[in-house]
């Protein structure tokens, strides 16, 4: 908060804090006597844009869930994900049928579904309403809990089950629609969402759907994907997937932008051999 980026924390810090009271995500009590608050804490982060382009500063508060006792304050805490090769046969296809790609990010996802559990956490830095004694009770899940993740996709899938989507049971992060006329394919990666179909007024129909129970970003046609972007010539039917901003970032870190490449002692003798 010292630094010459300090006033773009704030606000971001400030709307992240806005938004989980605006959500009921807690209540402010005194702390029962007997019980025992978790902690909690900041993470801050800034995204960046295929081209490494500052796209938004990101404030999270979450709760310090290592502390949490299995058994007490949580049960099950597994949460599916899809397969990369899943990923990749979807691209592929997208590339070949000439498929609409399009992402959605649910913003602040974990604070959609209801806890089961009573956890008491102690008041963000910085937020602090009150005396000492005072304590957050989650209502609602809170990033860093054991059972957030789990939460969240129980929430999700009764979502889309209820718009008509159906979960592939080999692949529990992937949902089809499907009714004879149009078809649309949603692989799920926690709280990105991308949806795959012919027809961009259905995306743009279920977008809307979506928008109605969960808090939406549309992000478009897909460029970016998971810290990787995506390039498509609809022309040839090609889709490239690559990390080259990335890696130009890595060599920038470690002082190596102007390096010069030079042949590995494999490449070396596989060069003397062939001579």
């Amino acid at each position: 908060m010292q630094g010459p980026q300090s006033n773009y924390w704030r606000e971001a810090a400030s709307l992240e804090y806005n938004t989980l009271v605006e959500n009921g995500t807690w209540e402010i009590i005194d702390l029962p006597h007997g019980e025992k608050a978790i902690g909690s804490g900041w993470v801050f982060r800034v995204k960046h844009n295929a081209d490494s382009s500052i796209e938004h500063f990101k404030a999270r508060i979450i709760a310090k869930g290592y502390s949490q006792r299995p058994g007490l304050d949580y049960s099950e805490s597994f949460a599916p994900t899809f397969r990369p090769a899943t990923l990749c046969i979807i691209m592929a296809m997208s590339a070949v049928e000439d498929l609409e790609l399009c992402s959605v990010d649910i913003m602040a996802a974990f604070i959609n579904r209801d806890l089961d559990e009573e956890i008491y956490m102690k008041q963000p830095e910085g937020f602090h309403i009150g005396s000492r004694s005072k304590v957050c009770r989650l209502r609602k899940s809170l990033y860093g809990l054991k059972q957030s993740a789990r939460q969240w996709n129980k929430k999700l899938h009764s979502v889309l089950t209820e718009l008509g989507f159906k979960r592939i049971e080999s692949d529990h992060s992937m949902y089809i629609y499907s009714n004879g006329e149009v078809c649309i394919i949603v692989p799920i990666y926690i709280d990105d969402i991308t949806l795959t179909s012919k027809s961009p007024e259905a995306i743009d129909k279920y977008v809307q759907l979506l928008s109605q129970h969960f808090k939406c970003r549309d992000l478009g046609p897909t460029r970016f994907l998971l810290g990787i972007a995506v390039e498509r010539d609809r022309s040839t039917h090609t889709l490239k997937l690559h990390q080259s901003q990335f890696i130009l970032d890595l060599l920038e870190k470690y002082n190596m932008r102007d390096c010069k490449p030079v042949l590995t002692p494999f490449l070396a003798l596989r060069v003397y051999t062939l001579y």
